[in-house]
Parts: structure tokens; sequence; C-alpha cells
């Protein structure tokens, strides 16, 4: 993929997502954002940058191989989350945000793990820095939202079990939390 159309659609991918979280996430000006909310923007940002200036000042260029894989990865978290925020609708926000009608949602991605939005992330983030063959990048910033996944998860799940008690306890015994299990048919 050449640099400028790389450009374009990083460019293209930033809009989308300051749209969708003004028109899913309406009242996320009026509280203050959990930290987690805001390292997972900044490590989110981050990787886009990093991946831009890569394809930009590496010497070498994109292998066919990461760029189709990248690109298939992406279009399947893209995927993911647009079925996220569907099956969520008002409930969905960038922040640890239980509305007062909040209720547990187990239909959708949710059928298969407790966290597909974050799945759907890491596979955009993984096939956006593959694109360009950003493997700098990806060495730095993977492991960096990983870390900062692992938290956002553990009090989100805290979050979700002060709720629901009972209810989410036992969503959490019959359903993974970010690597799905799709079940068989016999």
């Amino acid at each position: 993929m050449p640099r400028f159309v790389f450009l374009a659609f990083a460019a293209l991918c930033l809009c989308q997502r300051a749209l969708e979280v003004a028109r899913y996430d309406r009242n996320v000006r009026g509280r203050r954002p959990h930290w987690t909310a805001i390292a997972i923007t900044v490590v989110f940002i981050g990787f886009s940058v990093s991946s831009v200036l890569e394809a930009f000042l590496s010497p070498r260029s994109p292998n066919t191989w990461a760029t189709v894989t990248g690109g298939a990865f992406f279009a399947v978290g893209f995927a993911i989350r647009r079925w996220v925020l569907r099956s969520l609708g008002s409930l969905w926000a960038i922040d640890i945000d239980l509305k007062p009608d909040h209720h547990l949602v187990r239909s959708g991605p949710y059928r298969f793990c407790r966290h597909p939005n974050y799945l759907a992330m890491l596979f955009e983030m993984v096939g956006f820095s593959l694109i360009p063959s950003a493997w700098y990048t990806l060495a730095i910033f993977l492991p960096l939202y990983v870390c900062v996944l692992a938290t956002r998860i553990r009090n989100e799940e805290s979050a979700l079990l002060a709720r629901f008690g009972d209810e989410y306890r036992e969503y959490m015994r019959c359903t993974p939390a970010l690597l799905p299990r799709v079940p068989l048919k016999a």
C-alpha cells in the first residue's frame, strides 16, 4: 500500500472513530473518564501515529503478506466493533459508565466473550500496524495496550459484579473474558 494511501486510510479511521464516540457516547463530556479510558485512548493514538510515522520513515517497503494479513485483521476487528455497537446501542461508552437503565447484554458478540469490544480493538490495532509493516510500532505498543487492557477488564468486571452480582458471576462462569468460545453443534 503506498504511503500516502495509508495516511489517508489512517485519517479516515481517526475521523470515523471520533464520529463513533460522538454518536454513541453522548455524555462523554459530562463526566471525568477513568484513567484506563485515557490510557486506552493514548495507546490507540500512539499505535496510529507510530504506524504512520514508521510507514514514512522506514527504508523498507511494506511486506505484501503483512499488508494483506493486516487488512484482514483490521476488517475483522472493525466488523466485530460495529456488531458490539449495534448490540449495546445507547449503553456503549468509551468509559466504564453503567447507566441507570443498564442491563446485562448477553446477545450478539456477548454470547461468545464478555469483552468483544476489546478483542475488536486488538484486531484493529494489530491489523493497522501490519498494513504498513510497522513492526517496531507493534513491538512497542501491543504490550502497552495489553497491560492497560488487563487493568481495564478487571475494573470493568468489578463494576459489573457490583451492579449485577450473581447474574454477572453466572455470565463469567459460562462466557470467557476475551478469547471467544464458539459452541460447536454435535
